[in-house]
């Protein structure tokens, strides 16, 4: 949970994930629990760091954090394909952007998102 937003603008906080090749993610703010990203890093040595960034103006909102960062194998059957922000494998579920929250009135969709959705082939 990060700070607030307004009409789907970042304003206050930002999380950011960077990489040697480019910005893969757009900067996110607000609630996204139980969402989930894939960096793709490269084959070179120098290319398998990626930098999390965390930015924040304003010292007067509660935030939590709960980041979970695993990395996979090239061969892995859970890796995304390339080009892929979210990958889901699962047989259904539900689908939503970041900072998007039914439970919430306050939750927007962040303005300027480009994320790719990606499904495994049951």
């Amino acid at each position: 949970k990060m700070g607030s937003k307004y009409d789907g603008v970042c304003i206050n906080d930002q999380f950011i994930v960077m990489t040697q090749e480019k910005n893969q993610f757009p900067a996110i703010c607000g609630q996204n629990r139980g969402k989930h990203v894939y960096i793709h890093v490269g084959p070179q040595l120098l290319d398998t760091a990626a930098t999390a960034i965390i930015v924040y103006r304003s010292v007067d909102v509660n935030r939590r954090w709960k980041i979970k960062i695993s990395q996979l194998e090239c061969d892995s059957p859970y890796r995304a394909p390339d080009g892929c922000t979210q990958f889901f494998s699962h047989i259904s579920g539900r689908i939503t952007s970041y900072n998007w929250s039914d439970n919430s009135r306050k939750s927007s969709q962040i303005m300027s998102q480009t994320t790719s959705y990606c499904f495994r082939h049951l």
